[in-house]
């Protein structure tokens, strides 16, 4: 027997004590039965008698209007809001390495939370640069092929596994995959992680900008690792990229000046959006010679730079005193020059430089969960901004590839299921 809307709502409230309206569910996805149309053709599920239905009890803050009767009990069940579904999923898997084209869309079985795992329905994917590198075969902290190569989701926790006591069904969550054992896996409709490896995220953050906070992280971490007190300016290499918006953004809430390249003119509009103060295009313009124009000759603080090769000395001649330059995510040539000849030469600065990796932190979750708790906090408080580039289903996933090869999308790559 189908229910429609007002009958699918009625159900749930008077089996599970809840006053008001369930549309909050349905807007998540919470529970594809909690139908909101009106239109009981709409409604995606045959729904089992009352004293069948499977249904948790959100917390109070998810239910929109709606609260929980003090006399109603709460169900004393782990099982999920859309049992009614057949236990299957898609996801996307690539069998050999190669470009985007080995990406295909299977059909497998959904997994089941074991003990203290949750399972995720996902809401968003985020398309990354390990994710490239896994497909490509040359991340060597990828998974073993066959591979799912996502690293980034939010969603919906709707199951339990046992002996979980810290989040709860209806929670919305980000997952990266930095905080599991082995890299990959977001690719999928469903996915079954530890409770422990889960942000809850607040209620009033939306899913598809919080997917983009993994990469924010590692913008964080390098501020919080490089400016200290005497830190005054920064320069960033490519601030138009995803890490490189990031890094405008954070480091203009610090209060920061900030210097950055781009290499077209949206992508400097783009870049100044975020609070860039000054662009230099350096397809058009001498980087060095601009930034030293800029900050008086006397140099940035810190420069961040993901592009090494041959303008990384010019990065180095750049800096202030006791300046650092800080070289991250590069899988470019090494620089012709002598790096360390010229630091050298340079002396009289005492610059630094300091290579930085996200996977430091692998064995040191706390830190890490901590950092991504403050992105968390700063995104639900609106100082950052994340950007959707393009938004695509799931099935365009080979697609979505080709365009992040491309590099020619300002903002991130988003996927849905």
């Amino acid at each position: 027997m189908r229910y429609g809307a007002a009958a699918s709502i009625k159900l749930m409230n008077s089996v599970y004590g809840y006053e008001g309206n369930c549309r909050q569910f349905a807007e998540r996805g919470t529970c594809q039965y909690a139908c909101v149309t009106g239109d009981a053709s709409a409604c995606g599920a045959e729904v089992m008698p009352m004293n069948a239905f499977h249904f948790i009890g959100l917390a109070e803050a998810d239910m929109g209007s709606g609260r929980r009767r003090p006399d109603a009990a709460r169900p004393a069940t782990h099982s999920t809001a859309c049992d009614l579904e057949e236990r299957h999923m898609r996801s996307a898997i690539l069998e050999v390495a190669g470009g985007p084209e080995v990406m295909t869309l299977v059909e497998e079985a959904r997994p089941i939370p074991a003990r203290g795992e949750v399972l995720i329905r996902t809401h968003a994917m985020a398309v990354s640069g390990p994710d490239a590198l896994i497909r490509r075969g040359v991340y060597k902290w990828g998974p073993p092929l066959p591979a799912n190569p996502g690293n980034e989701m939010t969603g919906v926790i709707v199951e339990l596994g046992s002996d979980v006591t810290t989040v709860s069904v209806g929670d919305p969550v980000l997952l990266s995959s930095r905080e599991l054992s082995v890299r990959g896996g977001c690719y999928s409709e469903f996915r079954a992680v530890p409770a422990a490896a889960v942000h809850v995220l607040p209620p009033s953050v939306d899913l598809k900008q919080a997917v983009v906070l993994p990469s924010y992280f590692v913008a964080h971490a390098m501020l919080s690792l490089t400016v200290t007190a005497r830190t005054r300016s920064i320069f960033v290499n490519g601030a138009a990229g995803t890490i490189g918006a990031a890094l405008v953004e954070l480091a203009k809430a610090r209060g920061l000046q900030v210097i950055g390249t781009v290499s077209s003119d949206d992508k400097a509009a783009y870049a100044l959006s975020k609070g860039l103060d000054r662009v230099i295009n350096y397809r058009e313009e001498r980087v060095l010679d601009r930034v030293m124009e800029f900050t008086g000759n006397s140099g940035v603080d810190v420069a961040f730079d993901h592009i090494i090769g041959d303008g990384f000395i010019d990065v180095l001649k750049m800096l202030a005193d006791f300046g650092t330059a800080v070289a991250f995510n590069s899988f470019t040539p090494v620089p012709k020059e002598d790096v360390f000849h010229t630091m050298r030469e340079l002396s009289t600065k005492s610059i630094a430089l300091r290579v930085f990796s996200s996977h430091t932190f692998d064995h040191d979750l706390t830190v890490l969960r901590g950092l991504t708790a403050e992105l968390i906090a700063m995104l639900a408080a609106g100082t950052i901004k994340p950007t959707i580039g393009i938004e695509l289903p799931l099935e365009d996933v080979v697609y979505a590839h080709r365009r992040f090869d491309a590099g020619d999308v300002i903002g991130k790559i988003v996927m849905t299921p």
